[in-house]
């Protein structure tokens, strides 16, 4: 008798593929309405080509800067010829050169006063028949400025008429003209054109304030506003109002006119609340992050569209309801990178973190463990510090490596994707396996786990590290280092738990290496509708 075959058992597992989450934070839309690039939370990755990248390192570039509070504000310097650049870092003390890496940097300048506010401060380069200057305005001790000739720091005192010049906490430079904000008020004093010193003239901003406030910061936006380029002067109240003119000499009232204002809603503490790039100036506010080119277009503050931040404006909301009267907001791009940060204050006890968009993608992550107060680009790198006397240097794709080379602690990575009810929707699921993908020079250490129902928990910290392959480059340009080892794809399958209807990925890990997420793929068998 011959046996008969018997019929192969259906297949019950199905695989779902998952793609990097490269469309980046959701935090406006439901939890059951988000597309599958979309995540929750992800810290320390970025959207980058490929998928998701996990942000590069830092190493200390200088120690010690002043006794107390090193590193309030960092200016750069871009000379005439590439030998007459210079970094400075300011304290409580005075302005320090930090061109070089090291330890305990010389005084360039010490202020006169030394108090709380003495090393926040302003800058800006400017360019005149008489040289090459280096423009700053200080909190405690106003108007102070560098000249390549000389290569000294100069305290402006008696060379400014019609203003105190240690009133002066922000400087500008608008269609040729130095322009100061003065402490307090609803002052601004402007010099005449192609002149760092001389007679000041007060222009009023107070009657264009309708919340009332003092004059937070000016900044000179270029933009095509329908008759060609020009400049636009910006002014920003503490109350949040936003006054926009548009002309050439503030003299005369048939070529000066005022363009507009909004209320944007009160800014941040401190006057590094806006940052111009590529064309555009974004401002901080309760409501965001504004490109004020929408302001000017006629859309809405309240509109939720008009803030580039939408997709993550209700975390750094949440943020500025316990943080906005702290120093430390501001807005910063990252060319290396092409991202857009927002940072927020530092604060002891507090998570370190800075909002990130990548400009590619128009994306936004989060970054944390990056001790980051203020940042600057110099030289086609980005510094940044602490705030209180260490100057970092982004760089290699360690953490914390300290000037002797030693110290080096991997970067964690963490996210969350969105929910997706796979099919068959409705009905219970049981993952069985979860498989990452990555692109990297080594090996991630890493933990992944199967998210149910909208169960946000992030993942227990990973214990295990990376393994590299081939040589480490922790001293070479983030994001522009020659790989030791080439590309290794790592694709481990992972097992699964838990049962439930909506499913995500919850995956964190740490690398020292260049790592890059493509996507994940989970195995899964279904159930019933209860």
């Amino acid at each position: 008798m011959i046996p008969m075959l018997q019929r192969p058992s259906p297949q019950l597992s199905q695989p779902v593929t998952i793609p990097a989450p490269v469309l980046g934070v959701n935090a406006v839309d439901g939890y059951a309405e988000m597309g599958p690039q979309d995540s929750i939370y992800t810290y320390n990755m970025y959207s980058g080509p490929g998928g998701l990248r996990v942000r590069g390192g830092y190493s200390e570039w200088q120690t010690s800067v002043g006794s107390l509070n090193g590193g309030r504000t960092l200016i750069p310097y871009t000379g005439s010829v590439v030998a007459e650049d210079s970094l400075f870092a300011t304290s409580k003390q005075g302005i320090y050169d930090i061109s070089a890496s090291g330890t305990n940097p010389t005084a360039a300048l010490t202020f006169a006063t030394a108090d709380s506010n003495s090393g926040y401060g302003q800058y800006i380069g400017y360019a005149t028949i008489g040289g090459h200057f280096l423009l700053y305005c200080d909190e405690t001790n106003g108007y102070i400025y560098y000249g390549e000739g000389t290569g000294t720091w100069t305290v402006a005192g008696a060379g400014i008429t019609g203003v105190t010049a240690t009133t002066l906490v922000s400087v500008c430079v608008h269609k040729e003209r130095v322009w100061f904000v003065e402490r307090g008020t609803a002052n601004a004093w402007y010099l005449p054109v192609g002149q760092i010193l001389g007679a000041a003239t007060k222009f009023n901003f107070g009657s264009r304030f309708r919340k009332g406030g003092y004059l937070v910061n000016l900044y000179s936006w270029t933009v095509d506003g329908g008759n060609g380029v020009d400049d636009y002067l910006v002014a920003i109240s503490s109350s949040g109002d936003v006054v926009v003119f548009r002309g050439n000499d503030p003299n005369t009232s048939t070529d000066w006119f005022e363009q507009g204002s909004w209320f944007i809603g009160k800014p941040p503490a401190g006057r590094r609340v806006a940052g111009s790039f590529g064309g555009e100036l974004y401002l901080l506010s309760g409501y965001g992050v504004l490109p004020i080119s929408k302001l000017l277009s006629g859309a809405l503050v309240q509109d939720e569209n008009t803030a580039v931040s939408r997709r993550i404006t209700p975390f750094i909301q949440e943020q500025m309801q316990t943080l906005t009267g702290e120093l430390g907001w501001e807005v910063q791009l990252i060319t290396s990178e092409n991202l857009l940060l927002v940072s927020t204050p530092l604060i002891t006890g507090n998570t370190k973190l800075q909002f990130v968009q990548s400009l590619n993608k128009q994306a936004w992550s989060m970054f944390r463990d990056l001790p980051y107060f203020t940042g600057v680009e110099w030289d086609g790198q980005f510094y940044f510090s602490d705030g209180v006397g260490t100057v970092y240097v982004l760089s290699g794709y360690s953490d914390g490596v300290l000037l002797n080379g030693t110290g080096a602690a991997e970067v964690e990575f963490s996210l969350l994707t969105s929910f997706q009810d796979i099919h068959p929707p409705g009905a219970f699921k049981r993952v069985q396996f979860i498989r990452p993908s990555f692109l990297a020079q080594g090996v991630p250490g890493y933990e992944v786990a199967a998210r149910y129902d909208y169960d946000l928990d992030e993942t227990d910290p990973v214990v295990a590290g990376s393994i590299a392959a081939g040589a480490l480059w922790d001293s070479a340009v983030w994001d522009g280092a020659v790989w030791g080892g080439g590309f290794t794809v790592t694709q481990v399958t992972n097992g699964g738990s838990g049962i439930g209807r909506a499913i995500a990925v919850a995956l964190r890990g740490k690398t020292s290496v260049k790592t890059t997420l493509v996507k994940l793929e989970v195995i899964h068998d279904g159930g019933g509708l209860l």
